[in-house]
């Protein structure tokens, strides 16, 4: 993810709630990311919780359910929903 897609995202409410991150999936993680099982799908956006897998979305299902997809994401993950 270059710094236009960085750009893009935090024009968006979730984007700026939770700041992207690009990882090589043929790469090792970073020790401090715990993930359900390796994506082997891309895109593949994983939302993290204190370094914690949380939830995904695996393949892009388009931008307008995308953002629908990753509300949900971050709803079912925070304690109240609303929080900016």
């Amino acid at each position: 993810m270059g710094p236009r897609d960085r750009h893009r995202l935090s024009q968006y409410r979730a984007g700026r709630r939770c700041p992207a991150d690009r990882f090589d999936l043929r790469e090792k993680l970073p020790d401090d990311i715990t993930l359900t099982r390796r994506p082997h799908i891309t895109p593949t956006f994983v939302l993290l919780s204190d370094g914690t897998e949380v939830g995904r979305i695996e393949g892009h299902p388009g931008g307008d359910f995308f953002w629908f997809l990753l509300d949900e994401l971050i709803a079912g993950a925070t304690d109240d929903p609303t929080e900016p």
